[in-house]
């Protein structure tokens, strides 16, 4: 995480903003963030737009793989998910929202498996069930 304060901050001199996609009005769809490295271009953050230009999901790279916490939203703005990745595989908290507001399922994942106790609650945020890995 310190890495990447110090890119986005005094460090930011290296960094290059690279448009993958945009929508047909030329509003940008997803933006890669890299590290420039003599010629090499690091990846070190994504960021996805919806066709408003409001965030759908942003996460950070490191070593050219998805590392860190990844968010994303859902038109409305509410939360959509958050979850860690290390090394590109999912470890760690895992949590999902309704476009209402309230929690969907919380877990966690190791080595890209879901691990340990998950809780799922309907729409209206009522438990459901729960889950043991």
């Amino acid at each position: 995480m310190a890495l990447i304060v110090c890119l986005f901050s005094a460090c930011s001199s290296g960094l290059e903003e690279h448009v993958l996609s945009q929508y047909p009005n030329g509003t940008p769809m997803q933006i890669e963030f890299y590290l420039k490295n003599d010629s090499l271009k690091v990846p070190v953050k994504e960021v996805r737009y919806n066709l408003d230009g409001e965030k759908e999901h942003e996460g950070t790279f490191e070593n050219g793989k998805k590392h860190g916490l990844w968010k994303s939203w859902y038109t409305n703005g509410e939360k959509k998910s958050e979850y860690n990745f290390s090394a590109g595989m999912k470890n760690g908290e895992f949590t999902e929202w309704y476009d209402n507001g309230n929690i969907m399922f919380q877990g966690s994942y190791a080595n890209d498996m879901p691990s340990g106790r998950w809780i799922f609650w309907n729409i209206e945020g009522k438990l459901e069930r729960e889950k043991q890995y």
